[in-house]
């Protein structure tokens, strides 16, 4: 975690902490050489395959500009955590949404998780509709898209964890975690973007829904949490 006033890249103030993750945190900065305030997502990664992966992620994102969608303006490393600066109203209800499901997770993580997947399948539907209403109505979808997206960090790690039994618990929750990275969430914006393309932003919002009730299927059927076990 990085303390208050903590500079970065000797340009980034951080202020405050905006919520935090299994796999990173959202802090609120103040950009000191062009007097702004950011939002930094800070994203703790070892290995160098993935360092290069969530940079390409960067540049993609950085290459996106639409009143809707999160404005990339900078990314770097700093220790062991890679960072994307964006505007901060962008991912403010997503670290909101963090420490709201981790409370919710505490009368159950899964049904949290399962909860949270079938509003995002519901939220598909609308996506496009809302893309498409001006900038009220791009307002709302993205408040909502964000807000949502949170609301699955806050119980994913342990539920991940409670996946493995505890001699092999790190090693499982890490494969299953950087699996889902690399054959979902870093082909998501290829896909979207090539479904944009081709069959309109309808088309994104019915990708967004399968992904959700596809997850919220599989949530359904994970078994109870391993207990620990004596060594």
């Amino acid at each position: 975690m990085l303390s208050p006033e903590t500079v970065l890249q000797s340009r980034y103030r951080i202020v405050r902490q905006l919520g935090q993750g299994g796999m990173g945190a959202v802090y609120e900065a103040v950009d000191l050489r062009l007097d702004t305030v950011v939002a930094l997502k800070e994203t703790l990664f070892t290995e160098e395959r993935l360092r290069k992966q969530f940079e390409r992620e960067a540049r993609l994102l950085a290459r996106l500009h639409h009143q809707a969608l999160p404005r990339v303006s900078d990314h770097f490393t700093e220790g062991d955590g890679q960072f994307l600066v964006m505007q901060l109203w962008d991912v403010v209800c997503f670290g909101l949404g963090i420490p709201v499901s981790a409370k919710m997770a505490e009368r159950g993580r899964r049904r949290t998780l399962i909860l949270a997947t079938i509003l995002i399948g519901l939220y598909g539907f609308v996506l496009a509709p809302l893309f498409e209403a001006g900038t009220v109505g791009a307002l709302i979808m993205l408040t909502v898209g964000l807000a949502l997206m949170g609301l699955t960090y806050g119980p994913l790690g342990t539920l991940l964890s409670e996946l493995f039994p505890t001699n092999v618990r790190y090693t499982g929750s890490s494969l299953t975690f950087n699996l889902a990275g690399i054959f979902g969430a870093s082909l998501a914006p290829y896909i979207a973007t090539s479904l944009a393309g081709k069959y309109g932003l309808a088309a994104v919002g019915y990708y967004l829904s399968a992904a959700g009730i596809l997850t919220a299927v599989a949530l359904f059927f994970v078994g109870p949490p391993h207990e620990d076990v004596a060594a």
